[in-house]
Parts: C-alpha cells; structure tokens; sequence
C-alpha cells in the first residue's frame, strides 16, 4: 500500500474531478494499484507542517509519496517501482543533480543532473496525455538535491534518522533542504524513472522563491 500526501486549494470534489492527481490516482486505484489517500483541501498552510503530521501518522514501513496535486501519476509500475527504488535509495526523487547544499536550486546544468519529468498545462484539459518530456540526465542515480513534485520515503527510516520537513520552508526549498537533511544523516538520496506529467513548471522570480532561497542560503551556509 502506497499513501500518498497533497495539499490543494480546491474541494474534494473539484480535485476528485479535475485535478491532475486525483483523476491519475482514481484511474491506477481502478487498475489495481493499492493506493491510500491523504489530501489537505482549501491549503493554505505551508507543505512543510502538513508532510511533517502525515509522516508521524503514517504506516511506520510502507512507501509514503508526497507529490503536487498537478501531477498526473501514469505509471502503471508505480508501485513496483517505488518499492524497487526505496531498496536503493532511502529518499527517492524524480529528477535532482548533485547540487551544493548552499545552492538554492537543483536544476544548474554544472551539477550533474539527473531525471526526467514530462510537462503539460494542467489548465487544459487532456494535456496530461500530450505532454512535453524535459529530460536532466541519466536516472536512477544518486544525488544532493531532488525536485519536490514528487519525493517518497519509508516513514520508519527517515524518522529514526531525526529527518524532517522544516517549517521555515513553505512552498519552495522545503525538498532540496529535506534531501540535504537526509544526506547530512548518512541516508541515501536519488532519482528513479518513473511516468508523470507535471502541470507546471517552476517560478524562481517571485518574492516568495527569493525570500525562501535567501533563508535556505542561510541556513546551509558552511
């Protein structure tokens, strides 16, 4: 059994129906993939304090996935899959590089990349199934800093590791931060190939990403 966390702005009932995380899950649920749903509706606390009670409260050995609720999951070896790379990994990305613990992003092309993520426009219905692949590098392979479109983990490690979301961290830093912890504690952090569309990209011009990198840069200056 797979429980997968998100937070959203909508009702339950416009991410059941139009999301693209909840139509994707409903359709691997009706495809046989065991799959446990714990969704946060009308968000507007940070992620970092809702992943942080999902991981107290969840099954101390089965896989927990954290992912934005404009992912479309389309793997159908979702499950194998995760439970394959959690063997070799203990935080598992989709795309991440080797990135310096005080570099506020993942994505320098200097940092040895590795991923892939397909991208469409979730205000356009169907684009899911029509997106654009952004390819990083090679995949599975290990690294420093991960995207947090998607980040699993097995409660039990992460937790007897003293590895948590940090709360100064809302919406942005809160992932490269969260895998640079676990590194920091002797864990294994890496990518691994598997089908999503994303429906957005990164906004790395707002206010909020450079308040958030200039505290991130704080805190993991050596």
């Amino acid at each position: 059994m797979i429980t997968i966390v998100a937070a959203t702005s909508s009702s339950e009932a416009e991410f059941d129906a139009t999301s693209f995380l909840g139509q994707s899950v409903r359709r691997l649920q009706d495809a046989g993939v065991e799959i446990q749903m714990h969704v946060y509706q009308h968000n507007n606390d940070g992620l970092p304090v809702l992943y942080n009670v999902s991981l107290e409260s969840a099954d101390e050995n089965s896989p927990i996935l954290f992912v934005h609720d404009d992912v479309s999951l389309q793997d159908l070896f979702l499950q194998e899959k995760l439970n394959t790379a959690l063997h070799e990994f203990d935080v598992v990305g989709l795309a991440g590089s080797k990135a310096p613990s005080d570099a506020p992003g993942w994505c320098g092309a200097e940092w040895d990349r590795s991923g892939m993520v397909s991208h469409a426009d979730r205000h356009i219905p169907g684009s899911q199934f029509r997106p654009e692949m952004t390819y990083f590098g090679l995949s599975p392979q290990a690294c420093h800093a991960i995207d947090g479109l998607f980040i699993a983990c097995v409660p039990r490690v992460v937790k007897e590791a003293g590895v948590s979301f940090d709360a100064r961290f809302r919406f942005h830093h809160y992932d490269i931060d969260f895998a640079q912890q676990a590194r920091e504690k002797g864990l294994r952090v890496g990518t691994w190939p598997i089908w999503v569309a994303h429906g957005s990209g990164g906004d790395f011009s707002s206010k909020e990403w450079k308040d958030s990198a200039a505290k991130y840069q704080q805190k993991w200056r050596r």
